[in-house]
């Protein structure tokens, strides 16, 4: 909202999309028209896509430095969930956390997220704990 007019003002153009701040508050993490990430300074000096950070990834928080978004895969499910670290400007990727090693058979860790200073986290996840079977023919 502007503060001398009151008007309302989208915060990115049409067709871009996400609210993932940066610690200092100074760009946010966004997907772009063509699904990929990339980092919307709030300054509006125009998007600037992460190299290879496409709609197979989601952006859980960036890191204390804002040089750099914490990434997950979004294909399925997985029994640990790994954390990339990945360069916004380099889109350097390089694995940063697991979660779920001691999680029990029939669990899947899912949806970090991070404080802004990454001193702090939390994750959830999801067990299967029974299964139903339906067989025919059996006499």
């Amino acid at each position: 909202i502007d503060v001398k007019t009151g008007d309302a003002k989208p915060l990115t153009p049409e067709g871009v999309s996400g609210a993932v701040l940066s610690p200092d508050g100074s760009k946010d993490a966004v997907t772009g028209p063509d699904g990929n990430w990339a980092v919307w300074p709030l300054d509006g000096s125009g998007l600037r896509p992460i190299p290879g950070l496409d709609s197979k990834y989601g952006v859980a928080g960036w890191s204390p430095d804002g040089n750099s978004v914490c990434a997950v895969s979004v294909q399925g499910r997985e029994r640990i969930l790994t954390v990339y670290r990945v360069n916004t400007t380099t889109g350097k990727m390089e694995p940063w956390k697991q979660f779920g090693e001691a999680l029990p058979a029939g669990a899947n860790a899912y949806g970090a997220l991070f404080s802004a200073d990454g001193s702090a986290y939390a994750y959830g996840y999801v067990q299967t704990l029974s299964a139903a079977y339906v067989v025919k023919g059996v006499k």
